[in-house]
């Protein structure tokens, strides 16, 4: 194949570059786009000669990306949780299609990728703030999965948004109470939502889990309570409001065993006694007075907040209880393994971040634990170490 680059210009007054050939096979001429750069023109050239020589051309696709996007989403729909697809969703609405959907697939090089994340940095949102960069990354990792899904269809030759590098997210410190704290906020709330705040500090339960709890999800025997489902609220057809539904768990391991501690049971055997003649067609542990799930935001407005207000304490988060659940664990010195299978993490990788950050203070003692180990158990070596304990003290009274 001998091909030829043409320049074309658009109506913006920008260069557009197509690589021009005609199949031997067919005499078909096909003109494929390949950027504003002759460079680029010159490397798409020299890609689709490759492709040619070696017999694994195929005839560049006309599909646009909003296209890709709505069969992308179609999929999603049928095999992830709703939350999933909603996700991607609302990223294609307000993020992507804008940008790049009326465009054709084929067409969309990794420098266009690279475009369009300088172009999300310069982005603001209604408040006038910028996109935060875990934002911007979602954004780049829902685009490289839709492309990922172009190119298993075999409709891109590869995938533009394969090695665009993500942003680096500033870590944010890890907030939660001490148990002190956590009796503070239990003593400062009202029945039945401090069995409900008791239960999370307990259990390390996300909102969603916790709010779809039922009551057939508590093994009396065992003491343990068994995590199966998540309560979910989407916004509703017509955009007013928001209607809740049911779904599983955030990963696989979030299908799990949680052990149900004495206090946390006596609490939910009292709180079951006065449930008795709710309504309660869902069999919810927590519910509102029409049997319906609470809804996480009038929850922590109404109650937790004020909670938290009346007990002196700073505002955290409600998934900070979360984090004080992991606190509590790693105090009592429990295997990072187990914690993992408590929390329903998906990789040990997040657990042990959790637990490397959750308390660095107690690092500190890590030194003299050593020494103890190493200096008590041999006593020659403690006499070595007195002259030097000696010049350290010399050292300190002279500064």
């Amino acid at each position: 194949m001998r091909g030829s680059i043409v320049k074309r210009v658009s109506k913006d007054g920008e260069p557009l570059y197509y690589v021009v050939y005609r199949l031997s096979a067919t005499g078909k001429q096909i003109w494929e786009p390949a950027g504003s750069r002759h460079k680029d023109a010159e490397a798409k050239r020299s890609e689709i000669a490759s492709r040619i020589n070696k017999g694994v051309y195929f005839l560049p696709s006309k599909i646009l990306f909003s296209e890709l996007a709505a069969e992308f989403l179609l999929k999603t729909k049928r095999e992830k949780r709703i939350a999933t697809y909603l996700d991607y969703q609302s990223v294609l609405k307000n993020h992507i299609l804008p940008a790049i959907g009326f465009r054709p697939i084929s067409a969309l090089s990794v420098r266009d990728v690279e475009t369009f994340k300088n172009d999300l940095l310069q982005k603001t949102k209604q408040n006038g703030q910028p996109l935060s960069p875990k934002m911007i990354n979602n954004v780049l990792i829902a685009l490289k999965t839709i492309f990922n899904f172009a190119e298993r269809q075999e409709l891109v030759i590869k995938n533009p948004a394969k090695f665009v590098d993500l942003l680096k997210c500033p870590r944010t410190e890890r907030e939660f109470y001490s148990s002190d704290q956590i009796a503070r906020l239990l003593q400062a709330s009202e029945e039945p939502y401090r069995t409900m705040f008791l239960l999370a500090a307990l259990s390390g339960l996300r909102e969603g889990e916790l709010f779809g709890l039922q009551w057939g999800d508590i093994d009396w025997n065992q003491n343990l309570i068994y995590v199966r489902r998540s309560v979910y609220f989407a916004p509703k057809e017509d955009g007013e409001g928001k209607r809740w539904l049911f779904q599983s768990p955030k990963t696989e391991k979030g299908v799990r065993r949680v052990v149900l501690s004495p206090a946390a049971r006596e609490a939910l055997e009292v709180h079951r006694l006065n449930m008795i003649e709710r309504d309660n067609p869902h069999n919810l542990i927590f519910c509102t007075s029409e049997g319906t799930p609470y809804y996480p935001g009038n929850v922590i407005r109404r109650y937790y907040h004020p909670a938290q207000d009346a007990a002196g304490l700073p505002r955290l988060s409600f998934h900070g209880l979360r984090h004080s659940y992991t606190s509590l664990l790693a105090e009592l010195g429990l295997n990072p393994k187990f914690i993992q299978s408590q929390l329903g993490h998906a990789s040990i990788t997040t657990t042990l971040d959790i637990y490397a950050h959750i308390r660095p203070e107690r690092y500190s003692e890590v030194g003299d634990k050593l020494d103890g180990k190493v200096f008590q158990s041999n006593t020659n070596l403690t006499e070595q170490s007195e002259p030097a304990a000696k010049a350290r003290q010399q050292l300190t009274n002279t500064v």
